[in-house]
């Protein structure tokens, strides 16, 4: 009787899941009430990559629920930007996922998952390993999945609960009856035979089936790559299986899509079910309710039903974690719909065409078409003559080239007649867009124009470079011959220079000249000018060098030279002399007067200075002895 209940069958892949139900009903009896169990963790912790993100999940089975506390190394781990903390509960079956979000190399080590409930506790332990420096080193293969419904048959007294599963490597199984452990013993045997392709069938044997072998059964099948759960309800009930049910379990054949349709965004998902399955959508673990920007259908399709949640006006917020679940009597599906949104990149601006259409006739025999458009990247290009597609070749030649800031888009037609004039079309495309052009071209009347008589430009002095001081002003001047009018372009570098009040553009009596007003090093640069009429072209260019002012001089100032007068003073002083030491007399220094000298008391010493700078160099002493006479 304890072997009575619900079994359930869980097949789980990246798509969903699909889950089917076994009802075994016994005569007399019913299931005891669970009793307080210590957690218990069922499988090895599985490691995932969703993304840039990475997931721990483990399974553990305890009554009631546990409290969790997480660990990175030592430190607790707390809910937030960084991690984000899963628990799913069926029954005493407990899902539990740590996610680290935006993982990177300093996430890498040990983490721990302890699981606490009055009757007990039990950790697990997980670690985590890159390989370079951001992806995780998670192991090749194939997580188990269940191939199709658990069966029960009997024979001669044997009851034999078969699964069929799905793994690379080969998967370790377990069986449990109402939470607790099934192991090979008396009456129990278990099984594992391996098939063709990874597929393994696993048996669960009951010798002599008896009323109290009733109850939850639970088989799970793991490996490194994570585990799938098959669970069977075994009811007895006069020795014969429950009423059966036909028809088909919902189960969904193919990925979800998500499409744009303008400002709105669909997500259809198609499943397999008979009858009519219940379909309720997931964001995260909220319910969907219809209603507001959500839309919610169902069409059938034959067997085939065809789900859809349009979201209205979507915007980046609406992305985030979706889940269909289809469900009938025969079991239920899940789809799950990952929906990354992002702001659209900034859209490229759509090429422009500057001016008009150039229009040549070379040779009176070449026809030549010039397009000008500013483009961020280079466009592609279709020509049309009267709406039929020109094709490069032959007398036709299309190119686009690059200049700057822009692109010039060529058609030239060799050999032209007058069965080529019609309408030419250009069609310019790039990511932000298309334009087109026409051009209405008459080959009888460019020949005509071409045969007045005129003069193409041409130079009588041709631009001469300068060479010229930081701060100067300097002239550009050229002087042509031509019919008129003539259009004259001036350029620096191939720039156009636009006339201001720096650059001042004249043009009078074939005289054409460019004044900057004054000019700096960095104006150093190469200058041209180009002359245009309806009869020819010509050009000319010259170099400007500019060079830096060299620094002032500082001019040398003599120290004045300081000339030491000693004289010896009495009653009655006499005029001193200067006496030079090659016996010739002094010329006067071009310097101040020298100074008086006033007598001082009997036998008293005056000395004197005075500064000169003398014509010549000359070694000097000034002397003076007076005697006194006594009375």
């Amino acid at each position: 009787m304890e072997d009575a209940g619900n079994y359930k069958i869980t097949s789980k892949n990246d798509f969903g899941e699909s889950n089917a139900t076994i009802r075994l009903n016994f005569d007399a009896g019913t299931a005891p009430a669970p009793k307080p169990m210590r957690p218990n963790f069922l499988q090895k912790p599985v490691i995932r990559q969703v993304g840039e993100n990475i997931q721990f999940e483990c399974k553990l089975a305890c009554e009631p629920a546990p409290t969790l506390k997480w660990l990175f190394g030592n430190k607790p781990i707390t809910e937030g930007s960084k991690y984000k903390m899963i628990q799913r509960s069926d029954g005493p079956t407990h899902t539990l996922i740590l996610e680290v979000l935006n993982v990177t190399k300093a996430d890498a080590g040990e983490y721990k998952v302890t699981a606490k409930n009055p009757a007990g506790e039990s950790t697990a332990n997980m670690m985590l390993n890159f390989e370079g420096l951001q992806k995780p080193k998670i192991p090749t293969g194939k997580a188990p999945h269940f191939l199709q419904k658990p069966t029960i048959r009997q024979e001669e007294g044997l009851l034999i609960i078969t699964c069929q599963v799905e793994s690379s490597p080969e998967p370790q199984v377990e069986w449990f009856k109402d939470n607790s452990s099934v192991a090979s013993g008396g009456r129990i045997n278990i099984r594992k035979e391996p098939s063709a392709n990874n597929v393994y069938w696993l048996f669960l044997d009951i010798k002599d089936p008896k009323l109290e072998d009733g109850g939850n059964y639970k088989c799970t099948a793991s490996n490194d790559l994570g585990e799938s759960n098959a669970n069977i309800n075994l009811n007895f009930q006069g020795g014969q299986t429950g009423k059966k049910v036909t028809g088909v379990a919902p189960s969904f054949k193919e990925k979800p899509k998500v499409v744009q349709d303008g400002k709105d965004l669909k997500i259809e998902c198609v499943a397999t079910a008979s009858p009519q399955p219940e379909i309720t959508w997931h964001r995260g673990n909220t319910v969907i309710s219809p209603g507001g920007r959500y839309t919610m259908t169902s069409t059938q399709q034959a067997n085939n039903w065809l789900i859809v949640l349009k979201i209205q006006s979507f915007t980046v917020k609406d992305g985030g974690q979706f889940k269909v679940t289809a469900k009938n009597d025969l079991g239920e599906s899940n789809a799950n719909i990952s929906l990354n949104l992002q702001e659209p990149a900034p859209r490229e601006p759509v090429a422009v065409v500057q001016g008009k259409p150039f229009i040549k006739l070379e040779e009176g025999r070449r026809l030549i078409i010039e397009l000008k458009v500013k483009s961020k990247s280079k466009p592609t290009v279709d020509w049309l003559f009267n709406n039929k597609l020109i094709k490069s070749g032959g007398r036709y030649f299309v190119d686009v080239a690059h200049e700057e800031e822009c692109y010039i888009l060529v058609l030239e037609i060799d050999n032209v007649a007058d069965s080529d004039s019609g309408d030419y079309a250009c069609i310019i495309k790039n990511p932000g867009g298309e334009v087109k052009t026409n051009t209405g071209i008459n080959i009888k009347e460019i020949m005509s124009q071409q045969k007045k008589t005129g003069q193409g430009p041409s130079f009588l002095q041709k631009l001469a470079p300068k060479n010229v001081m930081d701060g100067d002003a300097v002239e550009f001047m050229a002087k042509l011959q031509g019919t008129e009018p003539l259009d004259i372009g001036w350029y620096k570098n191939k720039k156009i220079i636009k006339a201001s009040k720096d650059f001042l553009i004249s043009y009078g009596n074939g005289v054409a000249k460019l004044n900057i007003v004054e000019v700096f090093p960095e104006d150093s640069a190469k200058y041209s000018i180009e002359v245009f009429n309806d009869f020819g072209e010509c050009y000319s260019e010259a170099t400007l060098t500019v060079k830096e002012a060299p620094p002032a001089k500082k001019e040398k100032i003599e120290e004045p030279i300081q000339v030491k007068i000693e004289t010896m003073v009495q009653k009655k002083p006499s005029v001193p002399q200067i006496v030079t030491t090659d016996g010739e007399k002094p010329k006067p220094a071009s310097a101040k007067a020298a100074p008086e000298v006033k007598p001082g008391s009997k036998g008293e010493q005056v000395a004197m200075e005075t500064s000169a700078v003398p014509e010549k160099k000359r070694n000097c002493t000034m002397e003076g002895t007076e005697t006194a006479t006594k009375s």
